[in-house]
């Protein structure tokens, strides 16, 4: 499946979610103006997405998964039932193994992991 925009950035929330006008967003993404411009557009205006590390400076400035991505982050947590089974715990421990194994996880989750493992909640 071709990678589809689904999505455009919606730049007036990310401006008031952030406080940040839209040059102080392309300094934080370090990119140009135009760049943070075209990720309000469609593919066929040629539009664009944020890089990794921009969302990732993006977050950290307050942005919302609704004004980036367009879909409302929903909190989910696992039942305690569930989440106290060695089975699921194991079954966990292996997806994660796999993917830091095909490079997927990056060092910030894996200090994420080790600290849930440390506090007992992983």
């Amino acid at each position: 499946m071709e990678n589809e925009f689904l999505h455009k950035v919606n730049l007036d929330s990310l401006q008031k979610e952030t406080g940040l006008s839209l040059q102080g967003i392309a300094d934080l993404a370090e990119v140009s103006v135009q760049t943070v411009y075209r990720w309000a557009w469609d593919k066929a205006r040629q539009g664009n997405r944020p890089s990794y590390n921009a969302f990732v400076r993006l977050f950290e400035k307050g942005a919302s998964v609704k004004s980036l991505f367009g879909v409302e982050r929903k909190e989910q947590s696992v039942p305690a039932e569930v989440a106290g089974n060695p089975e699921f715990l194991a079954g966990v421990e292996h997806a994660l193994s796999d993917m830091k194994a095909r490079g997927i996880i990056r060092e910030e989750v894996e200090q994420a992991i080790a600290e849930m493992k440390a506090k007992g909640q992983l």
